[in-house]
């Protein structure tokens, strides 16, 4: 697989013409884990990390991936202060998720180490493009983590979207 992912890139530097197109990002999964964190998560490809800051004493490390036109997988993690009500936590997500386009659907999530969280799945507003964004958000002791994939609209159920959002695993 790492041979295919190379082949793919040389392609698109050497090649020119249509090989010179974005590379297949996707075909190299990449495991991220956050230091410091709980959280280890599977990315379609090289994650840059965008944050890595304290802000007012608590952490916040933000992750991500652009995989072509219109589709981004963002992993972020934030410390928040302990002892905080997990459903206030959970609405201040969904405020977050909701403030880019209308909600179309919010369910409970379980990841695969039994960690819980909730699903919000918005689309766009505003935009002449269509995306929908799927959003994922776990709470963990004095930590907020959320896995965001944002797609063109109508393909949020993709496989690589499923296998991103289900990739979350949180240490113990």
């Amino acid at each position: 697989m790492r041979k295919r992912a190379f082949a793919v890139l040389v392609m698109a530097f050497v090649g020119g013409g249509a090989a010179a197109a974005v590379p297949d990002v996707t075909a190299v999964w990449q495991k991220l884990v956050l230091a410091g964190t709980a959280l280890t998560v599977e990315l379609p490809g090289a994650p840059i990390m965008d944050e890595d800051m304290i802000l007012g004493g608590l952490r916040r490390v933000t992750y991500r991936v652009d995989d072509g036109p219109g589709k981004s997988y963002i992993t972020r993690a934030d410390q928040v202060p302990a002892g905080g009500d997990f459903e206030i936590r959970f609405e201040r997500a969904r405020n977050d998720a909701v403030s880019v386009g209308t909600l179309r659907t919010e369910r409970a999530v379980t990841a695969r180490d039994g960690t819980e969280g909730k699903e919000f799945v918005v689309d766009s507003i505003g935009s002449s493009d269509s995306y929908t964004t799927v959003t994922r958000v776990y709470l963990r002791g004095d930590w907020t983590y959320t896995l965001v994939a944002t797609v063109p609209r109508g393909s949020e159920r993709n496989t690589v979207v499923a296998r991103f959002l289900a990739s979350a695993r949180f240490a113990n």
